[in-house]
Order: C-alpha cells, then structure tokens, then sequence
C-alpha cells in the first residue's frame, strides 16, 4: 500500500521539467505582449492599417474658412480647382478651401469686367502641378496664392486684389484685375502675358526692399506694395508690380 501510494503521489514530470516549461511560457507571454502592445487584447479580429496621409505641409486654412495669413492646418494634397464664382455681395475677392476644392469669389463688378474682356474664364487648375509645388506655394504665400490665382494689394488702397493666370473661350491670359480704380477712369486689367503654361506658376511677393546681384548692374527695388512673382521653372523669375497705375516688371534672374 505504502509503495502505491507513492506512486499515485509521484508527480508525472520532474520539478525541473515542470519548472522549465513555466519559465518558457512566461517568455512567450512576454513576447507577445510587447509585439502587440498593452491594448492588443481590445484590439479588433481584423487587421486595421493606418492610411498614410497624403498632406505634404501644413497649409493655411480650414474647411469652408477664407485663407487668411496666420491660419494653418494639414490638409490632403492634391486638391480641385479653383473654380470661379460671382459673389453678388462681395467687395474683394477671396479664396476659400470648401472640401477638398478651392473656390475664388469675385465681387460682380469685378466678375463683370473680367467676363468682358476674357469670356468664360477659368484658372489653371491645380492638377497641372506636383502636389509638393502646390502646398509649398499655399504654406509659404500663408494663404494669399495658389499657382494660378494670388490675392494681395497691387495698388496699395487697402483693398484685396487678384492676379490670375488661365483661358478663356477666346484666348488665355496672365493678368491683374483691381478691386477698385485708382482713379475715375483709371485702368483695372493689366495683362502680363498672353498665355498660360504648365511650366509656369505665380505667388505673391511682399513690399520689401530688392537687391539682386550686383554683377547684373540693376537697380534696387523699393516695392511699395504687393507684388505677383511669376516664375518659370528652373529657369526665370519676373516680378510684376504697379507704380501710379503702371504696370512694370523686374528680373529677379540673369
């Protein structure tokens, strides 16, 4: 009996077996709770993946908000338009990010003249640049401009202009139209090229002081107010501006 009861009492592995085969399990639990992390066991039975975003900056702006300096969230890039509309109510343009399309509002008087002189015009769309052109013009211009369209002061009366570049059912254009005339009969439209290119895009430039390199023997610039850079890439950049209700260019390339 007593060497029976020995035997039922007997364990059926070894300690050291048994002792092994916990300190092993206990490894495997470790292992696998630190590849899957502290919140595996909420973790749904289907594999999710985190979408790699498509933003390439921070640009200004928020959703159905005007563009305005100072303002800045990501966004996905590339965006649509911008698509033209009248605004009946308005008295400067503006540029706003309605979804993932950017709109520009010209005030009726403005919308009226431009139809006048340019039937049906629309900007160069956003899809003819790399989506990194684009949300760099949009982040460093803080809002003011898109490759085709750029809002700023040209004539320095406080009031918001723009500067397009795009077609029309006639002929296509680079140009910049006034909010308001200098002067009763004063000129509104001033054209800087005769077509749009892909290879082409503008933004805007800040009243500064413009030094260029003094080997090309030209002359400082005082800009007084806001500029349009129109810049061809990797090869020119001209700056255009108004002075007393003239329009001028200056090469900021050789």
């Amino acid at each position: 009996m007593e060497a029976i009861r020995r035997n039922h009492m007997k364990p059926p592995f070894p300690r050291s077996q048994v002792r092994s085969s916990l300190v092993v399990g206990c490894l495997l639990w470790t292992l696998v709770t630190c590849e899957r992390g502290p919140n595996a066991s909420k973790e749904k039975s289907s594999a999710i993946t985190d979408t790699p975003s498509l933003t390439d900056h921070a640009l200004p702006g928020a959703a159905g908000d005007s563009l305005n300096p100072g303002t800045s969230v990501s966004i996905a890039v590339p965006l649509s338009g911008p698509r033209l509309v009248t605004d009946s109510f308005g008295t400067e343009p503006r540029l706003e990010r309605q979804s993932m399309e950017y709109v520009v509002y010209l005030p009726l008087e403005m919308s009226q003249l431009l139809h006048d002189s340019l039937p049906d015009f629309s900007p160069v769309k956003l899809s003819v640049w790399h989506p990194r052109r684009v949300g760099r013009i949009i982040s460093d211009s803080r809002g003011a401009a898109l490759p085709s369209v750029v809002l700023g002061d040209f004539n320095g009366d406080s009031k918001l202009d723009i500067a397009m570049a795009g077609k029309g059912s006639r002929r296509g254009g680079t140009f910049i139209l006034l909010a308001k005339p200098d002067g009763a009969q004063a000129q509104r439209l001033f054209f800087i090229s005769g077509g749009e290119s892909a290879d082409s895009y503008l933004t805007i430039f800040r009243p500064q002081r413009i030094v260029v390199d003094p080997e090309l023997e030209r002359e400082p610039l005082e800009l007084r107010t806001d500029a349009v850079l129109s810049a061809i890439v990797e090869k020119a950049a001209v700056l255009y501006y108004l002075d007393r209700g003239v329009l001028r260019e200056y090469s900021l390339s050789d």
